[in-house]
Order: structure tokens, then C-alpha cells, then sequence
């Protein structure tokens, strides 16, 4: 019995393995306070960590401190501009069952930071602390992608803006030479008129 029971586990942690979002088991003393008490292989991938052990038995003597300290904490890898964001998700859906983190970064193993977007299912709550299961998706392409038409949407709206300022100032600057070269006009004109109305030699007629 033991040894099928001994199977099914490596059986089970094989597939956990073989899938290709990040798994982890989170544990929660309170709010504030999140360790990682379980990733698959393919989270370790996703940071650009070496492929350690599931049960996260290494300690503050293995070369990497990133990784160690993710089990300490599991909030040190964020970055200073996603980290009071992913902070504030977590107080809030401390109360939840469900909640969904939307990309944020954090640190890798191979010293980048990167994006990721994390769902968190309250699996149950034991006297010590509360057990969440929580799935990583790598969406570094998507917040590309995204960037790039964030910023076509932007050069555009520039070159609009450019385009309408360009029309104003042509408009503006034929309505003011249409006003500038009227009203000398008017005044020739007006003067021309009045001038063949009266009697003139020839010579002023073809002048006129």
C-alpha cells in the first residue's frame, strides 16, 4: 500500500510538473504576511530559477538568495512600482475565495524582473494560517504587445493633434489674408469707382 501510494504522489507531482503555468501552494499567517509552501518545475522556469526541489527544503546557504528569500516572503521579488498594488490585492482577497492579481513584476532568478498574472483560490483556513492555491501565468508578450499599441495609440493621437493645429493655423492664416488684402481693395475699388464717374482725359480713362 505504501508503495501505491508512493506512486500516485510521484504520479500526481509529474503532472503538476508537465503543466506550463507556475503553481504554487500560498500560505497566509495574516494579510500581510504570504509564503510560497509549494511551486512546480515549471514555476521555478518561469523566474529563470534552476529547477529545485518542490518542497523548497533549501536553505539561506544556497547560492540563491532570491529564491530563498521567496519562501521567507513571498512579496521580496516584487518590483517598488507593483508592490503596494499586489500587496493590496491580497489584504482584500484575504477575505475572499477567489481573487485575480493582473500582471505585475517580480524578481528572477536570472536578475529580471517579469511580468506575471496571478489567480489565488482560498483552498482552506487552518488555526495558524490560510491556505491558498494559486496559478502564474507568464504574460511578458502580452504586456508587449500591449505597450506597443499603447504607444501607436499615442503617436497617432499626436499626429492628429498635429494635423488638426496644422488646419487651424492654415485656416486662421487665409481668413487673415483674405481680410488683409479685402480691405485695401474695397478702398481701390471704391476710389476707382467714383474716379470714372467723373471727367477725365483719355489718357486718366485708360489709367482707370
Amino acid at each position: 500500500e505504501s508503495a501505491l501510494l508512493k506512486a500516485a504522489a510521484e504520479r500526481v507531482q509529474d503532472i503538476m510538473d508537465s503543466i506550463t503555468d507556475g503553481i504554487g501552494v500560498l500560505h497566509m499567517t495574516d494579510p500581510d504576511h504570504l509564503q510560497f509552501n509549494y511551486v512546480n518545475q515549471q514555476m521555478f522556469l518561469l523566474l529563470g530559477f534552476p529547477e529545485y526541489g518542490n518542497d523548497l527544503d533549501f536553505d539561506a546557504r544556497t547560492n540563491d538568495i532570491t529564491a530563498y528569500l521567496y519562501v521567507k516572503d513571498a512579496f521580496s521579488g516584487l518590483h517598488p512600482d507593483d508592490e503596494a498594488r499586489v500587496r493590496a490585492a491580497f489584504r482584500a482577497g484575504y477575505y475572499s475565495e477567489r481573487f485575480v492579481i493582473e500582471p505585475f513584476r517580480t524578481m528572477g532568478g536570472d536578475g529580471k524582473y517579469h511580468w506575471l498574472r496571478q489567480e489565488v483560490k482560498l483552498r482552506e483556513t487552518t488555526p495558524e494560517y490560510k491556505v491558498f492555491y494559486s496559478t502564474f501565468n507568464d504574460v511578458e508578450e502580452e504586456v508587449r504587445l500591449r505597450r506597443e499599441r499603447e504607444q501607436q495609440l499615442e503617436e497617432e493621437k499626436k499626429l492628429r493633434e498635429q494635423a488638426m493645429a496644422a488646419s487651424a493655423a492654415k485656416t486662421d492664416f487665409l481668413s487673415r489674408m483674405s481680410h488683409d488684402i479685402r480691405t485695401p481693395l474695397n478702398g481701390i475699388l471704391g476710389m476707382t469707382h467714383i474716379a470714372k464717374n467723373q471727367d477725365n482725359p483719355p489718357k486718366t480713362s485708360e489709367c482707370l
